[in-house]
Formats: C-alpha cells, structure tokens, sequence
C-alpha cells in the first residue's frame, strides 16, 4: 500500500472539491483532466530533455524544475484516480530500481513514459474497461519519479509545495 499516494490524494481531492466549487464546475471533467495530464508530462518531458539528441545541453536546468514539472502531472493523476475511485491499498509503492549505466537509466524512463502514455491513452478512449487498472498509472508515474531520481520524500515536499501555491492560484483568481 503506498500511504504516500493516499497521503496525497487527500490532498488533491481538497484541491479539486475548491476549484470546482469557487469555479462553479459541473460534471466530472475527466477527458480535460486526461489532457491536461498529457500536457503536463509533455512538459515534463521537456524540462527532462534526455531526448534532445540534437541539443547541446540534453539535461535537465535544474532538478527543482523537473521536479516541479513531475508533480504538476501528479496532481491531475491523483485527481484523475480520485474521480475514479481508486483502492489506494492496491497502489504499489516504488523503491529506488537498481539501473546501472546511464544509458540503461535512459532506456527505463523511456520505457516508463511509454506505459504511461499507453495506459493514461487506453483510459481516454476505452469503451470498455482498459487492461490496466488506475492504481497501476499511479504506480508507474509515482516509479517514473523514482526513475528520475527523486526519492519519495523529495516527490511529496514536491507535491506539498506546489499544492499550497495552487491553493494561492485559487486565492488570487488565476
């Protein structure tokens, strides 16, 4: 059981309940949060820069803002995984895998995109139930962060920090 992705959904569904209120949404808006999740990892892809085989610098600025662009994609697939109704005792929680070499490292968190692209993509069209149940996203995008490098702790101060500035989006009318 992950307590952490627990821990967080709670969080996340105070958040969500907020902005539905004050925003005066109705409906569940699942297709736009899956998009917006896309868009969200898109960007952190692109903070991650490890694909950039043409760019002279293909690493990350900074390790803050890649954690800050993983944690903004977190955020919509807890509250994806709150609108679904998950079993967060089923949410499988990473440890540090021992990848050796960068290369390797490289291929894993490929590899690990490409199943979240897959399943998160599955969900959206699905007409039926996909083959992946949502626990198994938010254990494979809570393991992608570990693949990045962060730990567990770093990835909820992460979440925790960029909730409250959320919540002072929310404040301020963003």
């Amino acid at each position: 059981m992950s307590g952490l992705a627990y821990k967080l959904s709670q969080m996340q569904e105070k958040l969500d309940q907020r902005v539905i209120a004050e925003k005066k949404l109705t409906g569940a808006n699942l297709e736009e949060r899956y998009l917006a999740f896309f868009v969200e990892l898109g960007e952190m892809v692109n903070e991650w820069r490890r694909f950039k085989f043409w760019s002279e610098s293909p690493f990350p600025k900074s390790d803050v803002s890649l954690l800050g662009e993983y944690v903004d994609g977190l955020h919509f697939v807890l509250s994806i995984g709150n609108l679904l109704e998950v079993d967060y005792t089923l949410v499988y929680t990473p440890h540090k895998e021992h990848v050796t070499g960068e290369e390797a490292q490289y291929t894993a968190i490929m590899h690990q995109i490409s199943r979240i692209i897959y399943a998160v993509g599955e969900y959206m069209i699905a007409s039926e139930l996909p083959s992946v149940t949502w626990e198994t996203v938010i254990s494979a995008y809570l393991n992608l962060g570990v693949l990045l490098g962060f730990t567990l702790e770093q990835i909820e101060q992460g979440y925790v920090l960029k909730n409250k500035v959320n919540h002072i989006r929310q404040d301020t009318g963003y």
